[in-house]
């Protein structure tokens, strides 16, 4: 693998200007504005893309602000991720103004940005104005989530808000997005044969073993990251698994990266289910049919022994 980086000019000031368009857009239904967006994006992701090819390599060689940013545009490149997006900013905003109403407080005006950066919100008050970024994670949030935020930076930190923050912050709906995102500068190429497993001969086992041969093949390939607590993902958008090299070794059983795998397949088989504006990945449906699994207990516990472990 390459240790090449490419350093390219203005990737941050796109992301910027796209953030900036993003504030401007205040409902859902403005499709026009919209759709200008979302080619906008694909513009600066397409643009960049054809930077590093012309230099031999991938997005994954940008230095990590840009590789970031990079991610964030790409992600919402996809007209449903940008969907989403935009659908927690205008659902935030108007728990935010809905306090400011009915509560006592100095703040008059808020502004909301959901981005790419390390940790879960962080917020700035000055002259009544609050800014607040939030992790992109967030777009799967219910509104529990939100009004927790906004009760916090508006009225005054409370420990219950900020415990319904931080147990959100520990779902796999929130690792699923933040691994997708960590994933698309990452993976330079679709290799399913690791060093020590093939994940498209697991793939058949698994498909002839629970889904009776019948399920399509997606696309396989393992993330170049090590992670200690989340270990795949399927990426809808994409018709694609990612599986973290963490399990491409030896010393891991081979029941277990089967299971990661056959986890990540269910999401393709079973799909997502929105209640109150939330996206539910882990319905109580996904969570029986993962537990057909036959080595279920023994994989999960070993997965939990590893994220245990120090990184």
């Amino acid at each position: 693998m390459s240790t090449s980086t490419i350093k390219l000019r203005n990737v941050l000031k796109q992301q910027q200007a796209i953030g900036q368009k993003i504030s401007q857009i205040t409902t859902i239904s403005d499709s026009d504005k919209v759709q200008t967006l979302h080619q906008r994006i694909i513009q600066c992701t397409v643009e960049i893309e054809a930077i590093c090819a012309k230099n031999q390599l991938t997005p994954a060689a940008l230095s990590k602000p840009s590789r970031k940013a990079y991610a964030w545009m790409k992600f919402l490149s996809h007209e449903d991720n940008l969907t989403l997006h935009l659908n927690a900013i205008c659902r935030t905003r108007a728990i935010a103004r809905e306090i400011i109403k009915t509560k006592k407080t100095e703040i008059e005006t808020v502004i909301v940005e959901l981005t790419n950066f390390s940790g879960l919100y962080k917020y700035k008050i000055t002259d009544k104005l609050a800014t607040i970024q939030l992790s992109e994670g967030f777009i799967r949030a219910g509104d529990d989530v939100f009004q927790a935020v906004m009760t916090i930076v508006l009225l005054g930190k409370e420990s219950s808000q900020q415990q319904i923050i931080r147990n959100f912050g520990s779902t796999e709906e929130y690792s699923d997005l933040i691994f997708e995102l960590d994933s698309i500068a990452e993976v330079a190429a679709e290799i399913p044969q690791g060093s020590h497993y093939n994940l498209e001969e697991l793939f058949e086992n698994i498909n002839r073993e629970y889904f009776a041969g019948k399920m399509s093949k997606p696309r396989l390939t393992w993330n170049q990251t090590l992670t200690r607590r989340k270990f795949g993902h399927y990426e809808r958008t994409r018709n694609r698994v990612v599986i973290s090299k963490t399990l491409d070794s030896n010393r891991i059983p081979q029941f277990v990266v089967e299971f990661v795998l056959y986890h990540e397949l269910l999401h393709k088989e079973i799909g997502v289910k929105y209640v109150n504006g939330r996206c539910l990945a882990h319905t109580a449906e996904f969570r029986r049919q993962e537990r057909q699994f036959k080595f279920y207990l023994e994989a999960s516990q070993y997965l939990g022994k590893i994220a245990r472990q120090k990184s």
